[in-house]
């Protein structure tokens, strides 16, 4: 058996939460057994899960990338500052994301049989979520062989392009299924509101905006998935996967893609975020009192006047300014600011994808020539919904007035390092592994190497295979051939 947090306790007739102590639902090792649960019962417990997993599995990626360092006083992540990583670097977040998808293949599997096509579509979309994550990481992994139980105990590698083309196939049903899902009775009702969290409340009111919204996101992660590989030569692949759609087919300003199944300040209950960094409520733990601000990312907030530096940080009282550590100094800087106050909100909404991240994709796409549009507008409008997620509205026409060669698009002669800089700005701490993603594939913004004794001199560009599946799945790990994490490029990195 294996236990997955539940901060959705089922109760008979509602979304509620258990006065269970542990808080912990027992999912059957067997997901294909219908009589276990039901798509209904087991989707808000894997949507959930994909929030959390998104919002806190890459934390030590954004010490690469350049948001994070360690503060003084406390020991510094060998592996981290030195980059010389093992087979267990996140190597939990393999685990956990294989697990979410066993969930998802649960629910679409289930949904199907029981013609629950939203459900259906729901879990497809979701599972392209999941799986791009282990791509991005890990290039080839399991797909074809995976999730099949008692059936794939030892599932082959399959190339990272192929496991892209077919989720974008997945989505491009998905969204087929949500334009005219069959039966709309199984979608309309207040308890299929609390069900799917994503976008649930739509349900309320209106069935039809609810699947608008879902069409969005489902082509929005398309987008992303399509966006990342245009360093390796497939646009034409790209742009006929884009064929059609337009700004108002993806999310906008406003269509933060957010969920909230009713967070407490129960320390079981925590916004995931927030219980990253604290081990109960308004109790710190280790990871908030060793993690601060880098150098780096300071000085580059500081340098265009950026006010969302007081939502991604919080100024140590002792400071006169905003501090920062520099990344591989093993003393680190003494009042160093902190992870930011409005940003660790313990019963606030966790992130499946932000507005501002969807218009910075839209602006690339459209610098890129894969959809029309207007590149400038486009980008314009992803600060904006930056702004508004961090709650500085009343600062985005002064910000964007200066005359800074980082912000002015006029002014920029490299756009599409214009739009991943600040797009960096917005992913600070809200979607990481983006930053990285982003990092690897454009090289922007160059954020500073570690400057640790021990650094190999280079941030990773995979990751190593886990080593239990080493172990467990030896000859399919062989057969994937060998990993420099230096220099053995996931396919859409080159």
């Amino acid at each position: 058996m294996r236990r997955i947090i539940l901060f959705l306790t089922i109760l008979a007739t509602a979304l509620g939460f258990s006065s269970c102590k542990k808080n912990l639902l027992d999912i059957n090792a067997n997901p294909n057994t219908a009589s276990y649960s039901t798509p209904q019962l087991t989707a808000p417990v894997a949507i959930e899960n994909a929030a959390r997993r998104a919002n806190t599995s890459y934390i030590s990626l954004g010490f690469w990338v350049g948001y994070y360092a360690t503060s003084s006083g406390f020991s510094k992540p060998v592996e981290t500052y030195t980059y010389d990583i093992t087979s267990s670097f996140l190597a939990t977040t393999w685990d956990n994301l294989y697990n979410n998808l066993e969930d998802f293949d649960y629910v679409e599997s289930q949904a199907k049989a029981q013609n629950l096509p939203v459900y259906e579509a729901v879990a497809k979309v979701m599972k392209a979520y999941d799986y791009h994550q282990l791509v991005d990481l890990w290039g080839k992994v399991p797909y074809t062989d995976a999730l099949k139980g008692v059936q794939g105990f030892s599932p082959a590698y399959d190339d990272g392009q192929l496991v892209y083309d077919d989720l974008i196939k997945k989505i491009d049903t998905a969204i087929s299924i949500f334009k005219a899902p069959g039966t709309p009775n199984t979608i309309n009702s207040s308890l299929d509101a609390t069900k799917i969290l994503l976008f649930g409340n739509l349900l309320n009111t209106s069935s039809s905006a609810f699947l608008t919204k879902w069409v969005k996101f489902s082509n929005t992660l398309k987008l992303k998935l399509l966006v990342q590989q245009s360093q390796i030569g497939r646009d034409a692949y790209i742009k006929e996967n884009l064929n059609g759609l337009a700004a108002s087919d993806f999310l906008g300003l406003g269509d933060d893609a957010l969920i909230n199944p009713g967070y407490t300040t129960a320390t079981a209950q925590l916004n995931p975020w927030y219980g990253a960094f604290y081990k109960a409520y308004q109790s710190s733990g280790d990871t908030y009192n060793s993690t601060v601000a880098s150098d780096f990312a300071v000085k580059s907030y500081l340098n265009t006047a950026d006010p969302r530096i007081s939502y991604f940080y919080t100024q140590d009282p002792g400071a006169t300014t905003y501090l920062g550590s520099i990344f591989g100094d093993p003393s680190g800087t003494p009042k160093a600011a902190k992870i930011g106050d409005p940003s660790l909100q313990a019963t606030g909404n966790a992130i499946i994808f932000t507005a501002a991240e969807s218009l910075f994709l839209q602006a690339e796409a459209v610098q890129r020539g894969y959809i029309t549009g207007n590149a400038q507008g486009l980008y314009e409008d992803a600060i904006k919904a930056s702004f508004a997620y961090t709650g500085k509205s009343a600062d985005y026409a002064d910000y964007m007035a200066q005359p800074s060669t980082d912000i002015q698009w006029d002014l920029a002669t490299d756009k599409i390092k214009l739009i991943i800089t600040q797009k960096w700005f917005a992913m600070n701490g809200i979607d990481i592994l983006a930053a990285y993603n982003d990092f690897r594939r454009t090289g922007f913004p160059a954020a500073p190497l570690s400057t640790d004794a021990n650094s190999k001199g280079k941030v990773p560009v995979r990751l190593f295979y886990p080593q239990r599946e080493t172990l467990l799945n030896t000859a399919n790990v062989l057969a994937a051939g060998d990993v420099d994490v230096f220099s053995t490029n996931v396919f859409w990195d080159k």
